[in-house]
C-alpha cells in the first residue's frame, strides 16, 4: 500500500523549456537513451521513491523537460529516509542512486540512463559458471554461481510465452524439492513451472550475478549428474568437496595439480553453446541406512513373527483354552501389525 509521508512536503513541478536544472534545495538530474549515445531524453517520465526502513513510497513523478532534465523542488531533509529516483522508458522502470535526505543539497545533478527493449533473440551469455557439489548422507548438495553479461545496449525483455515472458530458464536437474537463491530479488522474481526454474526479469546492459542452491536425493551406489548449459559459456569451474574418495569422472578437464580431499574441472577457455550437456559420474556412492530401513524393519517382523507362532505352538500344548482364547487375540493382533507394517513399507500381503 502507498503512504504519503506528510513530514516532507514535495512540490513536483516538471521544467519548461529551456530551463535549467534546478538550484541546491532541488532533487535535480537528467536522464540519457543509453542505446543511442547517452543523448538526452525528453518527455520521460520520471518517479520518486522514498526508502524508510525498508519499504518503498511513491512520493510523486514529473517528466523531462526538452533537454533531458528534471527537477523535484522543495524535497524537505529527513534523517530517516532515503530518495531513489528512478525513470519509465519502453515499459522498464531504471532506478536512479540512492540519496539520503540530508545529501540532496549537496548532490550532483543524477544520471539516469535508460535503453531500448529486444525480445528476441537473447544476447544473453555466461561470463562464468561456477558448481560447488558436496555430498552427504543421501543428498548431493549443489550452489551454482553464474555470471550473466548482456553485451549490448539493449534491455532484453523475452518474448511471451503463456502467461509471461521468459527471459531466463534454469536446467536444474530433475529431481529438487526447492532452489534458494542468495539475493531476496531474485527469489521473489524466480518461480517453478512445469519443473523448470523461470524469470521474466528484464536483463539491462552489462553484468549481474546470480547465485543459488539446490539439492538432489542419492538412492544407489552409481550417479550420474547432468546439467545442460542455460546460456553460451566462458568459464566453467566444478569443484567437488569430498571427490578424492567418491571416484568422479567429468567431461570437463581436470585441473592440473591438485591436491587434497577436493577435485576441480574447468574448461579449457573455448565458449561452450547454450545447450552443452555436463556430465559427471559418481561410481562410490554409500547409500545411505535409511534407503534399507524399510527392508530391515520387515526382516526383524518377520522375525519376530516367526518367534511368536514358535513360541505359541509350544504354549498351545501346555496351556488350557482360556488361555487360547487369549494367544488367539494376540496371534491375530500381530498380524494386523505385520500388515498395516508391510503397508507402510510398500510391501504386498
Amino acid at each position: 500500500m502507498t503512504t504519503m509521508v506528510p513530514l516532507i512536503p514535495l512540490i513536483l513541478l516538471g521544467l519548461g523549456p529551456g530551463a535549467e536544472c534546478g538550484d541546491s534545495s532541488q532533487l535535480k538530474g537528467i536522464v540519457r537513451d543509453g542505446t543511442h549515445g547517452g543523448v538526452p531524453l525528453a518527455g520521460a517520465e520520471v518517479i520518486l521513491c522514498g526508502d524508510i526502513d525498508g519499504t518503498m513510497i511513491s512520493l510523486g513523478r514529473t517528466v523531462t523537460n526538452p533537454d533531458g532534465c528534471f527537477v523535484f523542488y522543495e524535497v524537505r531533509n529527513n534523517a530517516s529516509l532515503t530518495y531513489v529516483p528512478g525513470a519509465n522508458h519502453r515499459g522498464i522502470h531504471y532506478r536512479g542512486p540512492r540519496i539520503r535526505a540530508q545529501d540532496v543539497a549537496t548532490a550532483l545533478p543524477i544520471i539516469i540512463t535508460v535503453y531500448d527493449t529486444v525480445d528476441s533473440p537473447s544476447p544473453l551469455i555466461a561470463e562464468s559458471f561456477d558448481l560447488e557439489i558436496t555430498i552427504t548422507a543421501g543428498v548431493i548438495e549443489i550452489t551454482e554461481t553464474l555470471l550473466v553479461t548482456n553485451p549490448t545496449v539493449t534491455t532484453y525483455v523475452g518474448q511471451s510465452s503463456g502467461t509471461f515472458p521468459i527471459t531466463l530458464s534454469l536446467a536444474i536437474p530433475e529431481g529438487f524439492e526447492r532452489v534458494t537463491f542468495a539475493d531476496e530479488f531474485h527469489g521473489r522474481r524466480f518461480q517453478i513451472i512445469d519443473g523448470h526454474v523461470v524469470t521474466d526479469i528484464p536483463w539491462t546492459p552489462g553484468k549481474r550475478d546470480l547465485k543459488y542452491r539446490y539439492q538432489l536425493p542419492v538412492d544407489q551406489r552409481h550417479c550420474t549428474l547432468q546439467r545442460t548449459l542455460d546460456l553460451p559459456c566462458r568459464h566453467i569451474r566444478i569443484l567437488i568437496n569430498g571427490a578424492k574418495e567418491k571416484n568422479v569422472t567429468c567431461n570437463m578437464p581436470a585441473k592440473d595439480g591438485q591436491s587434497g580431499d577436493s577435485l576441480v574441472f574447468e574448461s579449457s577457455g573455448t565458449t561452450l553453446d547454450g545447450g552443452f550437456r555436463l556430465e559427471l559420474q559418481f561410481d562410490d556412492l554409500t547409500a545411505p541406512w535409511t534407503k534399507h530401513a524399510r527392508w530391515v524393519a520387515a526382516v526383524a517382523l518377520a522375525g519376530l513373527v516367526l518367534a511368536t507362532i514358535g513360541l505359541g505352538s509350544r504354549r498351545k500344548a501346555k496351556a488350557s483354552s482360556r488361555y487360547l482364547g487369549i494367544e488367539s487375540r494376540h496371534t491375530a493382533f500381530v498380524g494386523h501389525a505385520i500388515i498395516a507394517a508391510n503397508k507402510r513399507h510398500g510391501l504386498k500381503k
